[in-house]
């Protein structure tokens, strides 16, 4: 009986304890993954525009976050951001998306756009999607938006900035679509 018992003890011992077989891995925070979290591109191709300039007192008093606009020079629109698409307007004039780090976006083509009731806009993608930084995420016709006579000016507003934080941009600059490094968050 005792060898048996000092038998499954040296088995017991010979076995490694599940603890010992789950290995536990530190999580890896790569050059990639914080680009991809931390990378904010540009969503349109145009001038960036002071959103004090947006002739829409909801966006240049920032009564919905702090920012910039770009006065459009296509229709592309792509993400600035990985993350979620948190809201797409019906009329796929204005489009939110949550980022993989809690940042929120909101992309708003124009001014009073909504009045159009989705003419002149396509939605590439749906609410719920998962996008990457630079996907499409919308089409707009932009001769038309003007011909329709409404400013194409595009507020990009940071919904949920912290307190006491705020927008830095180089006004009155052209940028590309995808450019990096053209707004700081201070």
């Amino acid at each position: 009986m005792i060898k048996k018992l000092f038998g499954l003890f040296s088995e017991i011992q010979e076995t490694p304890s599940k603890l010992e077989q789950i290995k536990l891995e530190e999580p890896k925070d790569d050059l990639e993954s914080v680009l991809q979290r931390d990378l904010f591109i540009a969503p349109l191709e145009g001038n960036l525009v002071p959103l004090s300039d947006v002739p829409d007192e909801v966006f240049s008093q920032k009564l919905l976050g702090d920012g910039f606009a770009i006065e459009p020079s296509s229709g592309k629109i792509i993400s600035p951001i990985s993350g979620t698409i948190s809201s797409l307007f019906p009329t796929n004039h204005a489009i939110g998306i949550t980022g993989k780090d809690g940042r929120e976006v909101l992309i708003h083509f124009g001014i009073d756009t909504v009045q159009l009731q989705g003419h002149g806009f396509k939605a590439l993608v749906e609410q719920g999607s998962k996008v990457s930084v630079g996907q499409e995420l919308l089409y707009v016709n932009i001769d038309f938006v003007r011909n329709k006579g409404y400013s194409i000016i595009t507020p990009i507003i940071f919904t949920n900035l912290s307190e006491g934080k705020s927008i830095q941009v180089t006004v009155n600059e052209r940028v590309q679509l995808g450019q990096r490094n053209i707004v700081t968050i201070l």
